[in-house]
């Protein structure tokens, strides 16, 4: 086990002497200015869109009280409480694709929608 540490410490004080005194001293290059984002961003505006929309799933919803029971702890872990609707409303963005109106969005903002609304980035 000392060898073991004495190989380490060895090793280590080989590699710290080998690095250039150099890089430790070099300042960083300057800064290059990036092109702005900002024309890019206001063309492509009027085709970005918010989704949100309407899912129910099945399951159990604990009963949000000031004073839990033993049976809300078993609800909030899925157990023992009824099955319930709840409704979850999952939202995301996505843009128009083309001039008839169709939009891209992530497979995971829709799914099992039963209601979707989509918002143009003017409030329509």
């Amino acid at each position: 086990m000392r060898i073991e540490k004495l190989f380490f410490a060895l090793l280590l004080t080989l590699m710290l002497a080998a690095a250039p005194a150099s890089a430790q001293t070099e300042t960083p290059p300057p800064l290059v200015a990036l092109p702005s984002f900002a024309p890019i961003v206001e063309k492509a505006e009027p085709a970005v869109v918010f989704i949100e929309t309407t899912v129910t799933i099945k399951g159990r919803q604990p009963r949000l009280n000031r004073n839990p029971s033993p049976e809300d702890l078993f609800d909030f872990f899925g157990g023992g409480g009824p099955q319930r609707d709840i409704k979850v409303n999952p939202q995301g963005s996505g843009f128009i694709f083309d001039p008839e109106g169709f939009i891209i969005t992530n497979n995971h903002v829709i799914e099992n929608a039963e209601k979707i609304m989509v918002k143009l980035s003017g409030g329509e």
